[in-house]
């Protein structure tokens, strides 16, 4: 896995208001994985991917092996996620059927 300091190596070219707000989405999808997917294993995968249209994004992708059934729902936590990236000019993506596994994928412009 990736050490603190390479994590910290990631967020060092971003605006600090995007890996203020990145730091936050993983911390609540960790949160919301924890809580409600009975996992024994969450991944966390981040990457900076250059546009071919010029700029960056964001890609931050937490995956786990628990329960799946995670859907936005009005007022939840995870809408409340999808609000604070769409109003950074981003998405959250989830896929999560039942019994299994769920992936959630939050992309944020960093131009």
């Amino acid at each position: 896995g990736a050490s603190e300091a390479e994590g910290a190596a990631l967020f060092a070219g971003l605006d600090p208001a995007i890996a203020q707000n990145a730091y936050f989405v993983v911390s609540e999808l960790y949160a919301n994985a924890i809580k409600h997917s009975h996992a024994r294993t969450i991944r966390t995968f981040l990457q900076i991917r250059s546009l071919p249209s010029q700029g960056r994004e964001l890609l931050l992708r937490i995956d786990d092996d628990g329960v799946g059934g995670a859907v936005v729902v009005p007022g939840s936590g995870l809408a409340g996620l999808d609000e604070r990236l769409h109003g950074l000019g981003g998405t959250l993506s989830i896929s999560s059927p039942a019994g299994g596994p769920t992936s959630m994928i939050g992309i944020i412009p960093c131009f």
